[in-house]
């Protein structure tokens, strides 16, 4: 099923924006979009998954300097529904990206290449920086805010479907190009939420043997209540690279 790891973000039967799936109780969406009692939590939104499938959901964290929020899925715990067949990965420059403003048929509404992987996206005078992945879009529509929290898929012929982030509000930034866009990294949504932790699983193939080369990043969302503080000691991506002497994120495998 094509956009399955699309959500839609309403408030009671207006639609807002959109959102992704992160892992089977959370999706990311955008912070601009949401009003203050939704992001303090006293007002729940609805949320259309893939399949015409409705559940509640309630803000559970959200950053306005990465303008991006953290939405908990509230359903029966019996209900173990299906996870997308989807990964996050790292952006590469110049490579092709889709972005779908509503599920049916899987309809792209956008599409452009990736001017840069790792930007200022905003800052504080403390020193604070969020970065961003900088887009070209090929043609912009004329209410672009519809496309607010969509995922921004890879779109490279014979690879496999993956996001590489999700659409953010565009900054308050002079002499940006025609056409300039911004998505949010799975690294920033671990260093902004403490919902997550990390696990290292290296690749083996057939017979077991360890390969030298890509290693799968694992997310894995804590259990009930609130998350363990040893559990954010090595949960940013980039430091648990250096750690371990990688130079490259592969994938975010859906915690199952």
């Amino acid at each position: 099923m094509q956009n399955e790891h699309l959500v839609q973000v309403y408030r009671q039967a207006r639609r807002l924006c959109s959102g992704v799936r992160v892992t089977r109780d959370y999706i990311v969406t955008t912070v601009h979009c949401l009003a203050e009692a939704e992001l303090s939590g006293s007002e729940p939104l609805r949320l259309h998954m893939s399949g015409s499938k409705q559940v509640q959901g309630m803000v559970r964290e959200y950053d306005r300097l990465s303008d991006l929020a953290l939405v908990e899925l509230i359903r029966e715990a019996r209900n173990r529904d299906p996870l997308p067949d989807v990964c996050f990965v790292d952006a590469r420059k110049n490579e092709l990206w889709t972005a779908a403003h509503r599920p049916p048929q899987g309809r792209v509404a956008l599409t452009g290449v990736v001017s840069e992987t790792a930007v200022e996206y905003r800052s504080t005078r403390e020193g604070q920086v969020v970065t961003a992945i900088r887009l070209a879009c090929d043609s912009l529509p004329s209410n672009v805010r519809r496309f607010s929290g969509s995922p921004i898929d890879r779109s490279t012929p014979g690879e496999p479907t993956a996001v590489l982030g999700v659409l953010v509000e565009v900054p308050s930034t002079h002499n940006l190009p025609v056409g300039a866009m911004f998505a949010g990294t799975i690294r920033e949504v671990v260093r902004r939420f403490d919902r997550f932790r990390f696990g290292i699983q290296k690749r083996a193939d057939a017979v077991g043997t360890v390969q030298q080369g890509p290693v799968l990043f694992s997310v894995t969302q804590e259990g009930g209540g609130k998350p363990n503080p040893e559990a954010r000691s090595n949960i940013v991506v980039r430091e648990m690279m250096e750690r371990y002497n990688l130079n490259g994120l592969v994938g975010v495998n859906w915690t199952r």
